[in-house]
């Protein structure tokens, strides 16, 4: 079909590499390409570490861990649609009595003392994350990867601090940054999925609130596989959390990890479903994605011959992820946990 202008009704003719050749020709087809990589990216970025992290977080409260199970996977439940049309029609409502305006704008009426409080909170708890992290990047027992990883994310939240400051600094000067730590809170009412520099932000904020509980079910069930000797040894050795997150609970879930995460990429690359949902590739084509645009180009103007061409093009730039997790579950080996317990 790539090699065709095909037609439904018959008549098909071979047009070689015309496809192709229009394909890449085309503007928009990179461009959307590009937007492709921007929902990849905000996707990885927000949503592969949550599940993680609220395995981690489960595996360690001391009660309640039935009704936290119960409450993460609950979106899971409903129906893929209706969690869409839930936040595009409700939560997402642009009017300032959509819910996340109402929430947003009730933060104007607090008193200033009231706000400021909660200014000042925000801040020295963004200060105090960030030397932690500082300390943790200097101190000896930390190992190389995780001074790197530490010394990163602080540098990142100390550049984004200063970043604040100094726009606070440059619309006032000192004065400035004090009032703007001193006043009620301004916030305007957002248009969510009518702002093309934020909708992508926007589309992938639903599909992370409903896909983070069953992940985490997933890598809390692989947390579980992992023996109490290495926890117990950790814990002679005087280890904290940090470092039985990263020296046993991500040693024994890598294989898992990278197999989630190439899986993930893919899904991104291909995401187009819950776009046409939310926005349909608008406003002014701001989140329109390769496979959406090719969805159009098959099924609406039924051009079949150019969007298969497409298809394969961008099927070729995931196939190194697809053969890297076809090599990764190659080498695992799947053991039950029960029956080695047993066996000990």
């Amino acid at each position: 079909m790539a090699f065709q202008d095909f037609k439904i009704l018959g008549g098909s003719d071979y047009v070689g590499l015309r496809n192709f050749v229009e394909a890449v020709s085309e503007l928009k087809f990179w461009i959307y390409l590009l937007q492709t990589f921007e929902y990849v990216c905000i996707s990885i970025g927000l949503g592969f570490l949550m599940p993680i992290i609220l395995a981690v977080l489960l595996t360690e409260i001391p009660k309640g861990k039935i009704l936290f199970r119960m409450i993460y996977y609950l979106p899971a439940v409903t129906t893929g649609l209706v969690t869409l049309f839930l936040w595009k029609n409700l939560l997402y409502d642009s009017q300032p009595g959509g819910v996340l305006n109402a929430l947003l704008l009730g933060f104007n009426a607090l008193p200033v003392l009231v706000a400021a409080g909660l200014k000042i909170v925000f801040f020295l708890a963004a200060c105090a994350l960030i030397a932690g992290l500082i300390y943790q990047t200097v101190h000896p027992w930390m190992q190389p990867r995780g001074r790197i990883i530490c010394g990163l994310i602080a540098a990142a939240g100390l550049t984004g601090l200063l970043a604040l400051l100094a726009y606070l600094a440059r619309a006032g000067g000192l004065p400035g940054i004090t009032g703007a730590f001193i006043s009620k809170f301004d916030f305007a009412a957002q248009q969510f999925l009518r702002d093309p520099k934020l909708v992508m932000l926007w589309i992938v904020v639903p599909t992370i609130w409903a896909g983070a509980g069953p992940g985490c079910l997933i890598y809390l069930a692989a947390l579980k596989g992992i023996p109490e000797e290495q926890y117990e040894a950790a814990d002679l050795d005087g280890a904290g959390l940090w470092n039985k997150v990263m020296h046993v609970m991500v040693p024994n879930l890598k294989a898992l990890i990278i197999i989630n995460f190439v899986g993930a990429v893919i899904a991104g690359f291909k995401a187009s479903g819950n776009i046409f949902v939310m926005t349909g590739g608008g406003p002014e084509d701001a989140s329109m994605t390769t496979g959406l645009y090719i969805w159009y180009n098959a099924f609406m103007f039924l051009n079949f011959g150019v969007a298969t061409a497409m298809a394969w093009i961008m099927g070729a730039l995931l196939l190194g992820f697809t053969l890297t997790q076809l090599r990764i579950l190659n080498k695992l080996q799947f053991r039950n946990v029960d029956v080695e317990n047993k066996t000990k």
